[in-house]
């Protein structure tokens, strides 16, 4: 029997070639997460009814929302991510560092897309709504309009792209990108 603050993932979670486990379990605290007002300084929008933060092997889900399986799949790659590079290490760069931040988080909503769709395969509409507001949310105030909104559709969708090394974290489509 799990415990109500453990959240499953049951779908195979692939991260740079290596697939991790068939689960991964993640605990879930209904609280901020450690280092918050440092948080709320770089975001201030963080503090927004249903923001969630991955502290580790940890959602902090302080509005206490339903957290869907595709947001377990977004915070399951940022765990990975921290645990590669160590947690505190990360959160520093991440606070930072915007282009550091936006090679974190493309990959986290690349996977939550991903997610989405395949629990929504014969939904078409649904999945159009969901991309649009993955890259509006990836492209907006939250994460510091570090993208723009076209180019983040573009990213999450998976195609090929490259992301120039500007502060603008601009992005540019290769030719024939349209897989």
């Amino acid at each position: 029997m799990k415990a109500k603050d453990e959240v499953e993932k049951k779908a195979p979670l692939q991260i740079e070639g290596e697939e991790l486990p068939r689960v991964v379990t993640m605990k879930m605290k209904h609280a901020p997460p450690p280092g918050f007002e440092e948080m709320l300084r770089v975001f201030p929008f963080a503090n927004r009814a249903g923001v969630m933060f991955c502290f580790g092997d940890t959602i902090y889900n302080p509005s206490k929302v339903r957290v869907p399986q595709w947001i377990v799949e977004h915070e399951a790659i940022h765990m990975k991510q921290q645990l590669n590079m160590g947690v505190e290490a990360w959160w520093k760069r991440y606070l930072i560092d915007v282009n550091f931040r936006l090679d974190q988080e493309v990959p986290a909503h690349q996977a939550e897309y991903r997610c989405f769709c395949e629990m929504n395969p014969r939904d078409r509409n649904a999945r159009r709504r969901a991309l649009r507001d993955m890259a509006a949310r990836l492209s907006g105030v939250l994460y510091g309009r570090m993208i723009r909104f076209e180019d983040a559709q573009r990213l999450i969708k998976n195609r090929k792209e490259r992301v120039n090394g500007d502060s603008q974290g601009v992005v540019s489509a290769d030719q024939g990108a349209d897989l």
